[in-house]
């Protein structure tokens, strides 16, 4: 929670969160990714991002009207506001801390670990960023990281 964080809600305007990422994009440490960038699934999914978007929604358009917007375009809304105003912005500005020694804003918020599958529990990745599981209490579900843990 910088001036140089892109997603801090605290130097960035909340709606420019969500779409200064997208269209720019932001530097990660590579020691966070080189997981991912191991799997040749998720590094082709990086690659053809917006290919695979634009073949799905022409595919919607196909079959009709409704499952373009019902199948691709509210779906695409809903995620877009939850991860880009409830993760950068709710879990950053309200919920409670787990711990104080992140030297941040970050914060832990139930409902949008719930809506997002755990990324709401943003203090708790700052803590640990390295971590795919984001729950650290008994309270804190995670199904993404459930899913990790029992994949992997």
């Amino acid at each position: 929670d910088t001036e140089n964080d892109p997603h801090s809600p605290h130097y960035t305007q909340p709606y420019k969160l969500y779409w200064t990422n997208l269209m720019h994009g932001h530097n990660v440490q590579v020691k966070y990714g080189v997981n991912a960038m191991r799997d040749n699934l998720q590094v082709w999914f990086h690659k053809y991002y917006w290919l695979v978007n634009i073949v799905y929604a022409t595919l919607m358009w196909c079959l009709g009207l409704e499952y373009l917007v019902f199948g691709y375009f509210v779906p695409a809304a809903i995620g877009w506001f939850v991860t880009g105003y409830g993760v950068a912005c709710a879990s950053h500005q309200r919920g409670y801390i787990n711990y104080s020694d992140t030297n941040d804003h970050s914060r832990n918020n139930i409902w949008v670990g719930l809506l997002v599958f755990g990324e709401g529990y943003q203090n708790n990745h700052h803590k640990f960023p390295g971590d795919c599981i984001m729950s650290k209490r008994w309270f804190e579900l995670d199904t993404m990281g459930w899913m990790f843990k029992k994949f992997k």
